[in-house]
C-alpha cells in the first residue's frame, strides 16, 4: 500500500494486516509513477485545513504507522 494525496481510499477504512508494508515517498515529488502502478491500495491521510497541500513526512509515517500497529494489534476481534 502506498500513502498519497492521490488515494481514493481514507487510510482509516483500510483493514491493515501484519504484513502490509507501507510505503511513503517524498514530501517534494511523491512516487514514480512505476511505484505507483504497482502498488495495489492508495490511501490518503485527509487534510481538512484550506491551503494545505500535504503533511510532513515524518508526521504522514507516525499516522500510518500508529494507525497499522492499532488496527493489526490492539483492535478487538
Amino acid at each position: 500500500m502506498v500513502f498519497t494525496t492521490k488515494g481514493d481510499l481514507n487510510y482509516l477504512d483500510f483493514e491493515f494486516q501484519e504484513n502490509d508494508w507501507l510505503l511513503y515517498g517524498r514530501e517534494t515529488s511523491g512516487f514514480p509513477d512505476d511505484v505507483m502502478a504497482s502498488c495495489d491500495v492508495w490511501v490518503r491521510i485527509p487534510i481538512t485545513q484550506p491551503g494545505v497541500r500535504s503533511l510532513n513526512l515524518l508526521v504522514s509515517i507516525a499516522i500510518g504507522l500508529f494507525e497499522a500497529r492499532r488496527k493489526v494489534y490492539f483492535a478487538p476481534s
